[in-house]
């Protein structure tokens, strides 16, 4: 009977119509208020971008970490199957555009209010970058630090680590120089990150889980373009047993400065994630040291449950040929994380994703007069070997996480803006996850978590084209911008004030943003409606 059919396919489009009626509404969107669209060069797409901002100027510096070498074919030799190689060199392409130009409602088609400041290539292959903290006082005198490239030479028998810094000189806020700062020994470095006053970063291997090379004073000052080597290197805290779990296959870490009120104190906030066989191991700590007398006592450490690599899940899917159905298991891989970590301008909070959709707060507080007689927090209290507390203390909060389509998908990168309220985490599925909360001083007595404000997905066709290489928060008088840097060299400005308006029936939104499930509940109800309709003509 072909009502039959009818009344299948009426019931079908009313379950389809019901399931989008009761989808959770999405988070408001950030409104869009300047996008560029420069000329594409004959480059691969660059493998990081950095931004960085004068009062006057945005500067965009895009960089390759492996280029073949000028006059080479794009198949020149090339030796090495890890980051140092032979027959590669790193590229730096700065450029930049009056900064009023991502306050302006429109789009710009073509390149030409960029002007290229520079191009440099490296004499040997990048490994990795880090971005100059926030300067909290202005008067310092590497407060003109914006980043730091690491490439390594390699001649003969000899390698070389090197550190290029750049920095806006002493007699100039238009075009940044550099200086090369010659690392020592020759043992890999695995990660480094540029502070105010010195460089973090860690061998592999070593017998020190850290070690600290100071700069050189005044570093912006001429003569610029010059290699230095650096010859003083301060020990860290030395590596002890748990720091490493047995059988560790792959090993990521991150390390920063952050702040204590004693200036004597170098302060360290170290993120390890080691991989072993069957699982992810997770080693957060903070450890206060004296450059001095090199001592080091560890002040804080996390309290995290191993992950599994592996996990089973059961899947339930119907086969359309006898409409039966079947369960089977799936094993699924959870992704390392890539560890990745931002400051506030004071140093007073960090944030680090660190598992999973996961991650992790520290938030600097003074109110140990009140925390002390906390039983859940006193016990962590930092203390002197008198036993006496501390007037300083960091709190640790785990339990933000971002409400990503997959548990599976990870965040790749974090940004906090000046005052530490506002912060930008995005995803290797290119979904930016804007979190606030209430702006507050740092003399707070209890933990003062996030709330998910906006979402910028890709599926609305703005980061389509290009991976997230960077985001960084931009304030002009009471407006506050959220400028994103695409892999593609594009820029995309959004305004943390305003939100997008939704326009039609939720229905509508829900075709929009969840269309391949609509493809597929529409198709499985079709299926049915065309064997019912077989059976009725029988």
């Amino acid at each position: 009977m072909q009502w039959r059919s009818f009344v299948m396919l009426s019931v079908g489009m009313t379950v389809v119509l019901l399931v989008s009626l009761l989808a959770d509404p999405p988070y408001p969107r950030p409104v869009q208020v300047y996008a560029s669209n420069p000329v594409r060069m004959r480059r691969p797409q660059p493998n990081q971008v950095i931004l960085s901002m004068t009062d006057d100027f945005l500067y965009q510096t895009l960089i390759w970490y492996e280029m073949p070498l000028a006059g080479a074919s794009s198949n020149g030799v090339v030796h090495g199957i890890g980051p140092m190689k032979t027959g590669v060199v790193g590229v730096l392409q700065q450029r930049r555009k009056p900064l009023e130009t991502l306050r302006s409602n429109r789009s710009t088609l073509v390149s030409d209010e960029w002007s290229v400041q520079f191009e440099h290539t490296l004499s040997g292959p990048i490994s990795k970058i880090s971005h100059a903290p926030p300067p909290p006082v202005p008067s310092d005198s590497n407060h003109r630090l914006q980043f730091a490239v690491m490439y390594h030479v390699l001649e003969n028998e000899d390698a070389q680590h090197i550190t290029r810094v750049y920095y806006f000189p002493e007699e100039s806020n238009d075009v940044m120089e550099y200086k090369d700062l010659i690392m020592r020994g020759t043992t890999w470095i695995d990660w480094f990150n540029l502070e105010h006053t010195s460089i973090l970063y860690s061998r592999d291997p070593d017998i020190y889980r850290f070690r600290i090379a100071p700069l050189p004073t005044k570093l912006n000052h001429p003569p610029h373009s010059i290699s230095i080597p650096l010859d003083k290197m301060i020990p860290g805290e030395p590596v002890k047993r748990y720091h490493q779990p047995k059988f560790t296959q792959k090993h990521r870490v991150v390390f920063a400065r952050i702040y204590s009120p004693a200036n004597d104190t170098y302060r360290v906030f170290s993120a390890d994630v080691h991989k072993t066989r069957d699982y992810y191991h997770v080693n957060i700590t903070i450890t206060d040291g004296n450059t001095t007398t090199n001592t080091w006592k560890q002040r804080d450490k996390s309290d995290i449950k191993p992950t599994k690599i592996y996990s089973e899940e059961n899947v339930q899917y119907m086969a359309f040929v006898d409409g039966t159905h079947q369960l089977h298991h799936d094993r699924v891989e959870t992704k390392m994380p890539q560890l990745s970590l931002t400051r506030s301008k004071d140093g007073k909070t960090l944030v680090v994703p660190f598992m999973k959709n996961q991650f992790l707060t520290v938030d600097y507080t003074d109110r140990v007069d009140v925390l002390k007689y906390d039983e859940e927090e006193s016990p962590f209290l930092y203390r002197n070997t008198d036993k006496s507390i501390l007037p300083e203390y960091y709190f640790w909060s785990y339990g933000d996480r971002l409400e990503t389509a997959s548990e599976y998908e990870i965040p790749v990168g974090a940004e906090l803006d000046e005052s530490g309220s506002l912060l930008a985490v995005w995803t290797d599925a290119n979904v930016i996850h804007i979190f606030k909360r209430e702006p507050e001083p740092h003399h707070r007595i209890v933990k003062h978590s996030w709330y998910l404000s906006m979402v910028v997905a890709p599926t609305q066709g703005e980061l389509d084209a290009a991976g997230i290489g960077t985001i960084t928060f931009y304030k002009h008088e009471k407006d506050t911008y959220m400028v994103v840097g695409l892999l593609n060299q594009e820029i995309r400005t959004y305004s943390m004030d305003q939100v997008e308006e939704v326009n039609g029936i939720q229905f509508l939104e829900f075709v929009r943003e969840r269309w391949d499930m609509l493809i597929a509940m529409s198709f499985i109800i079709l299926i049915f409606v065309i064997n019912e309709s077989h059976s009725s003509s029988l």
